[in-house]
């Protein structure tokens, strides 16, 4: 086998897909004392009957494959688990209404019910959800002859259909959340006919990934806010068990916005710290989440073929700040620098202004923002205005998340430097 083919090798085997626990190419990140998804899933085990709960995803943390283990888990202890990507079925760049919300989740239950075979063929199977779409179609004359699939084109693509449904069904709301309670109750009663002993999870995932362009960014931000503050009885589903992934910025907008749910409220799915700031250090590499991250890797690849020695990898893990996505992505990129093996320190620098590359230039008022951050280590937002910038610097990753007891935020280590090097420029020429 020749360098090239171990580079493509290598490559290939860092692809960044979610994995599902059975994979023999799965790590166990998260399992330890703050492990979100033990939380989730003994939240779900001791509610009587059904919960409700919220799940703050940081892109590119690895929550869709954390999701994965739980939909395995809960598997085990016969729950009937259904994942569904809400991006799938609504366009998340413009504002999200409470019905178009809940017709979409309403659409892609009853997909999933169908399509994955978790409930028999029959006749009777025919009639599920008759009732809730025989009431919007009477609500919603224009969808007198949209089918159930239909509908979920128009959503995802159609601003103006979804428009017309938030405004006819939003004259009667109340006798729209009480239909679609009743369609939920409908699936639950069909499930345990076919499969008695079991109970229904959703996990609803990708609602993080909402955001606005220039124009809407603001409405979208209004509209989550909304959805999971005012709507929270009508997002509690009957004999269910839910979990909705929210944007990080959501807690920091609406504090407390997790009290009306079940167990926690509200956690969150964290970067891997592998430095200690706050509370337990200044800096320093933190050896636990290294280790974490070395193990990782080499459950998806022989890294030593590529990499050479444990120092080269401790390098690009430090330098992604625990962040599972930028990982994988500069180890790919280090495979298409190298060109003999094992890979040059020229050529992981090159990988590494690679990443760089994608987060510079940074802007001025930005920088200032950045640098209070990675000295404070809090959101530093000081009013609700600049909460657009915030989602934009937690969704670009810009900034990270980490917990150790308590929750706590740093400048990404790839631009961290240059960020305090710079701010300390500026503020010198504000002094001078």
């Amino acid at each position: 086998m020749t360098d090239r083919d171990r580079r493509q090798r290598f490559f290939r085997e860092m692809a960044d897909v979610p994995l599902n626990p059975e994979d023999p190419r799965y790590y166990p990140l998260y399992e330890d004392q703050s492990d979100v998804v033990l939380r989730l899933k003994e939240t779900i085990l001791f509610s009587e009957g059904e919960s409700a709960q919220l799940l703050s995803g940081y892109r590119g943390a690895g929550k869709s494959t954390e999701l994965r283990r739980l939909r395995s888990e809960l598997g085990a202890e016969d729950y009937t688990v259904v994942l569904i990507d809400v991006e799938d079925y609504l366009d998340l760049h413009t504002p999200i209404d409470i019905t178009d919300f809940l017709l979409a989740l309403c659409g892609a239950l009853a997909e999933k019910l169908t399509d994955e075979a978790l409930l028999p063929e029959s006749p009777a199977r025919a009639a599920l959800g008759q009732r809730l779409w025989g009431f919007v179609t009477g609500t919603i004359v224009t969808l007198k002859d949209v089918s159930l699939a239909g509908m979920k084109v128009e959503l995802k693509s159609n601003p103006l259909f979804r428009q017309e449904v938030q405004k006819a069904l939003g004259t009667s709301l109340g006798a729209f959340a009480r239909e679609v309670r009743g369609f939920v109750a409908e699936c639950v009663l069909a499930l345990e006919a076919a499969r008695p002993g079991t109970a229904l999870v959703v996990l609803v995932d990708s609602v993080e990934h909402a955001r606005g362009t220039n124009e809407t960014e603001a409405r979208v931000h209004e509209s989550l806010e909304r959805l999971f503050a005012d709507h929270d009885d009508k997002l509690k589903l009957p004999s269910t068990h839910v979990i909705y992934t929210v944007p990080p910025w959501l807690r920091i907008r609406r504090p407390n916005i997790g009290s009306p749910y079940s167990g926690a409220g509200l956690l969150t799915l964290p970067a891997q710290k592998v430095r200690a700031y706050v509370d337990d250090g200044d800096g320093q590499p933190y050896a636990p989440g290294i280790e974490r991250l070395v193990q990782l890797v080499g459950k998806r690849t022989d890294w030593s073929v590529v990499l050479g020695d444990r120092d080269a990898l401790e390098e690009l893990i430090l330098a992604t700040g625990g962040h599972l996505r930028d990982l994988v992505r500069v180890l790919q990129t280090v495979a298409l620098e190298a060109r003999t093996l094992p890979a040059s320190a020229d050529a992981r620098r090159a990988a590494l202004e690679r990443l760089r590359a994608q987060f510079t230039p940074i802007p001025h008022e930005d920088v200032r923002w950045l640098a209070r951050i990675a000295r404070s280590h809090e959101a530093e937002l000081r009013d609700l205005e600049g909460l657009g910038s915030l989602a934009r610097y937690f969704d670009s990753h810009l900034v990270l998340c980490y917990q150790n007891g308590s929750e706590w935020y740093d400048v990404h280590p790839i631009v961290r430097d240059v960020v305090l090097d710079l701010a300390d420029r500026l503020e010198s020429q504000a002094a001078s």
